[in-house]
Formats: structure tokens, sequence, C-alpha cells
């Protein structure tokens, strides 16, 4: 066994066909040439003849767990393993290309402020699937990670990129910042749990680059598919911590002008465990409100992050502010304390499950001050129930009696609600 310690370990986490393993251990023949590594390869549970394959070759170590752990967890087991200074972590669906890490190791080397430096990740026909990964306001979570660059021709390239976060397809880590941080959070997923080691490593101080002189093919469908669970997780970890930019301009684009004349409004919004589209539907209503309106969350309880958003979306808002309610309460108990703080002449309870567009106060508002106009009007909104526009005092008296109409696709008892509190409803179909 040699006795002195390689440059890198190459980390392989095989959790798929053989077919798949093998092409990548193949690649890695010309892809780390000239780099002095070991090879470990953590057979993650695997089914078919890899466990027996994985032993007889040369050159290889092999581990192996009796029961999936995921990625996270394989990766760290070959970390603990490894005596490299430096640690490449390959999914096994990955095809890195000849002199793939000799670019990486290089950066590692010249720098000792860059803590990881990962591949471009390119598609089977030739795309860009990821020069690193950057995160998205509103699109829809608070916090969304987006491939940078994808979709685009992988055209030969030499630059270096530095990103706030990559997966860990193609990826080489300081072994020292990867044990200070801790490796892999082994209760997630494989995408997010290399974006959390990478917002971590920053967190810390090291920097993280992309070279896109190395280049990894990468055989899975989609790079950053993370589940609901995983966006909620990193989304309630890193909200307020990570910068963000704001791909549809909400924050840049001026609001519209509103309608002259138009009574000042209170906007009340229930919530809970909305993350996936508060953020576009609060944003929205902001555009539409004068500096006379308020605007009021109510959170239900939400344990996703809902509160916490909200509560970082009404501190950079004047006109903004959140309710909490307990939870066993529900909807219906959030939606009347809302109602009851309305100040405003007018209220509109607006569920979050859509981004309202600009005007939508104004219109709905003006439908209730039109001549023989319905006191109230509503907009359906599946499957949340209904939004409502009247008088506070009339939507106020309609939560207090009956205030699961307000959460029902059916329009008819929205409409009795109304009606028994002396108001009459209009519908409006978007």
């Amino acid at each position: 066994m040699p006795t002195e310690n390689p440059l890198v370990s190459i980390i392989v986490v095989a959790d798929g066909p053989w077919a798949d393993t093998f092409r990548c251990l193949q690649a890695l023949v010309s892809g780390a040439a000239g780099v002095s590594r070991e090879l470990l390869v953590v057979d993650d549970a695997t089914a078919d003849e890899t466990q027996l394959a994985l032993p007889r070759l040369e050159g290889v170590t092999a581990l192996r767990s009796d029961e999936r752990r995921g990625f996270a967890s394989a990766a760290n087991a070959g970390a603990a393993m490894a005596r490299g200074r430096h640690l490449a972590f390959l999914h096994g669906d990955t095809e890195p290309q000849p002199g793939w890490l000799g670019p990486l190791s290089a950066l590692l080397e010249a720098d000792p402020g860059v803590a990881a430096v990962a591949s471009r990740l390119v598609t089977p026909d030739g795309a860009v699937e990821s020069d690193g990964i950057a995160f998205a306001y509103a699109a829809p979570y608070p916090l969304t990670p987006v491939a940078h660059g994808a979709g685009a021709p992988a055209l030969p390239a030499d630059d270096v990129l530095e990103v706030p976060a990559a997966t860990a397809a193609a990826l080489l880590v300081r072994a020292d910042a990867f044990r200070a941080a801790q490796g892999f959070d082994a209760g997630h997923g494989a995408v997010a749990s290399a974006l959390d080691l990478s917002l971590r490593l920053a967190e810390a101080g090291g920097k993280l680059l992309v070279a896109r002189a190395s280049t990894a093919v990468h055989h899975a469908s989609c790079d950053v598919d993370i589940s609901d669970a995983d966006a909620t997780w990193l989304t309630r970890r890193w909200l307020g911590r990570v910068p963000t930019f704001d791909p549809a301009g909400r924050r840049e684009r001026p609001a519209a002008p509103h309608r002259a004349g138009r009574p000042a409004l209170s906007v009340v919004v229930p919530v809970r465990n909305a993350l996936q589209t508060v953020a576009p539907s609060l944003e929205g209503l902001a555009r539409n409100l004068t500096p006379q309106d308020e605007l009021i969350i109510a959170d239900a309880g939400s344990d996703d992050g809902t509160g916490e958003f909200a509560a970082m979306f009404a501190g950079e808002r004047g006109t903004a502010r959140v309710l909490q309610s307990p939870a066993p309460g529900g909807l219906e108990a959030a939606l009347c304390a809302g109602l009851m703080a309305a100040s405003r002449p007018l209220t509109l309870l607006f569920h979050p499950v859509a981004e309202p567009p600009d005007g939508f106060l104004d219109a709905l508002s003006a439908l209730v001050e039109q001549a023989d106009a319905p006191s109230t009007v509503a907009t359906p909104t599946p499957p949340a129930g209904s939004c409502v526009l009247g008088p506070t005092a009339l939507l106020q008296a309609v939560g207090q009696a009956s205030p699961g109409a307000f959460l029902m696709a059916d329009a008819a008892a929205l409409s009795g609600a109304v009606t028994a509190q002396g108001g009459r409803l209009g519908l409006v179909q978007q």
C-alpha cells in the first residue's frame, strides 16, 4: 500500500446501474491523468453486478453499504477513508472528460482562499447543464436554486467563474475545509446537501469556483431537481443569508400608477405553509399598494419557513406587518385575526396562490364603487377559496359568523354568508 498521501482522493458514489459506474471509472483513466490520486468507490446498496465487479478492479478501494443511505451519507463515508489533500466527489452517472481533474486541482493549489472548485457540467447532447448554481428570488421559492448557463451550447472555454454554490456531481473540495464544515448533511438529497455544503464553505470564508476548462458529462435528467422538502429546508436554513437575483425584475420594476381617488385598502393574506407561492404573491400585492394601504400577513402557525419569510418581507416594507396565530386555529383563525386587525375602509382577503397583476386592486375596488354595484366582489382562487373585497366592517362580520365561507370553492355558500350580514356579492371571473 502506498505510504505517501496522494494530492487528490477521488470519491465516486455508485448508486445506479453498473454500466453508469463503469463508464465513470473508465473515463477517469484520461480524466485524472497527471494528478497524484487514489480512487474510492462507495457502493450505496446497488442490487446488480456492481457489488461483484468493484472488488475485482485494480487500483480501486471499494466500500459497500447493504442499506441505501443516499449520496450525502455515502460521500461522507468515502471522505472518512480518504488520504488526499483534496477530495473529488463524483456522482456515478457522471463521465469526466479528458483532463478533467488537472484544472480543478491547479486552482486549489494556487490559491489557499479557494475552498472548492466545480467542473462545468454538460448534457449528453452537448448543452451546458450547469456552470455553478445561483439562487433566484420568488422563482417560486424565496430561495430557488438555478443552474447558471443551463441550455447554452457547451462551447470550449477556459475561464473561471466565482459562484455562490455548486452540486457535487463533479466537485473538488479541500479536505480540511470539508472536514471543518462537517461534510454533507446526510438528512437531505444529493443536490440540497451539496448546495448547503457550498454555502457553509462560503460562510466560513472560502471561495467557490467553476473551472470551465474542466468538463464532465452528467447523464442524469436535471442537475437542480430537488424535492419540495429539500427546497423548504434550504430556504429556512439560508433565507436572508445568501445573495439572490430577481429573474422577474420585480424589485427593480417601477410600480404602475394607481387609480386616482381609490380609497385606502387593507389587504389581509392568511397563510399556512405556503412557501412555494407566498413570495411572488406578496410581491405582486406590494406593487398594487399605495402608501395609504396596509398589508396584513396572518400566519396560521406555518412550520415550513413561510412565517420567517413573511417577517423578513414585512421588515423590508413599511406598509406590511405579520400576525401570528396559533396553529390549532388553522386558516380560519388566522384570517379572522387579520380581518379584525384591518383598519382601512375597504379590505381585500387574498389567498397567496397566485401573483396578482398590476392594477388588480384598482380594478376590484372600482367594481364596488360603481352605482348599484354589489357591496362585495369575489374572484375564485382554487383550491384556496375566493379572494374577496368589500367594506371592512362587512367582511369582519362575515369572518366572525362564517369564516369557513372564505375558504370554500362554493360561491353560493360565500354569497349566503355575505347576504346574511346585509351585503350583496358579485363574482368576477379572471
